[in-house]
């Protein structure tokens, strides 16, 4: 049975679209960083709120932050998908302490390979209901109705750090920060990367049979 997949790779690639899909269909709790830290500064949460404009820029929170958020919700679940941590190579190593600490298995990373062109489109293009959880994209995946939820009619809208001056910025982070996680999970033997290029049927379905021989 798999347990605990951690999903890496650039912003735009669709690793919550495909932690989604993952979750519901092996029996996974999804846990997503992104969501986690967009319910607490709509809460109000007071360590995170004085970051809100730099999360709005592409910025990443403090590591001590997000593991807060996370910690309680991986160390009571033993079948989940991590969404969105770690970013960077001292975050993956922290992870590894904490699962270890607490005798907790890891089935593999998957890593969405995606250009900066599309990534640039992609995340352009992106748009979220403000009411459910449903994601659309006007280039390759738009709603029926234009800025309309399908799923339950309510306005969608343009994340802040989805704007074309955070996509640079948040692509520069990744670069310069992240691909170092995915070089350690690389060197552990745990890593499998993906071509994520195509539509989200296409990649979920290389994802798929991917995870189906593990």
């Amino acid at each position: 049975m798999l347990q605990n997949i951690i999903i890496v790779g650039p912003p735009g690639s669709g690793k919550g679209t495909m932690a989604k899909k993952i979750a519901k269909d092996y029996s996974l709790e999804h846990i997503s960083t992104g969501e986690l830290i967009r319910h607490e500064l709509a809460k109000g949460n007071s360590k995170i709120l004085p970051y809100k404009d730099s999360l709005s820029k592409g910025n990443l929170l403090p590591d001590e932050i997000v593991l807060e958020l996370i910690k309680e919700k991986f160390e009571k679940k033993r079948h989940f998908i991590l969404d969105g941590f770690p970013r960077t190579i001292d975050q993956a190593k922290i992870l590894d302490s904490s699962f270890q600490k607490h005798n907790i298995p890891m089935s593999t990373v998957l890593k969405l390979c995606l250009d900066d062109d599309l990534v640039k489109k992609r995340i352009a293009g992106r748009r979220e209901c403000k009411n459910c959880d449903s994601v659309y994209n006007i280039h390759f995946s738009p709603p029926q109705k234009e800025n309309i939820c399908d799923d339950c009619g309510s306005e969608l809208y343009s994340r802040a750090d989805d704007k074309p001056e955070s996509v640079e910025h948040r692509l520069e982070i990744y670069k310069s920060r992240c691909v170092s996680a995915e070089a350690y999970y690389r060197e552990k033997g745990i890593l499998i990367e993906i071509d994520a290029s195509g539509s989200p049927a296409e990649a979920y379905s290389k994802v798929k049979k991917v995870l189906d021989t593990l």
